[in-house]
């Protein structure tokens, strides 16, 4: 359950953040003058912020299983 609300949340957090800012991008040309550097931009602004979110997202599972792991000991220590 932990992965999937994690995932859900960044993938919530992430999309409409990376959503935003290529609209702002595409409102102040900024997006046509990449185009016309013959610069493509879906493979430098997408596929970038794409990959950065596929390497953090486990390592964000990772730091979330170790708060719980935890929070657990300081809940039940034996």
């Amino acid at each position: 359950m932990g992965p999937l609300v994690t995932a859900l949340i960044c993938a919530g957090k992430v999309g409409s953040s990376i959503g935003a800012e290529l609209g702002s991008m595409k409102v102040t040309e900024q997006i046509d003058a990449m185009e016309v550097s013959a610069i493509n931009p879906f493979k430098y602004l997408v596929v970038t912020r794409v990959t950065a979110t596929m390497i953090t997202v486990p390592i964000l599972f990772i730091l979330l299983y170790r708060c719980r792991l935890t929070g657990f000991l300081f809940k039940c220590p034996y």
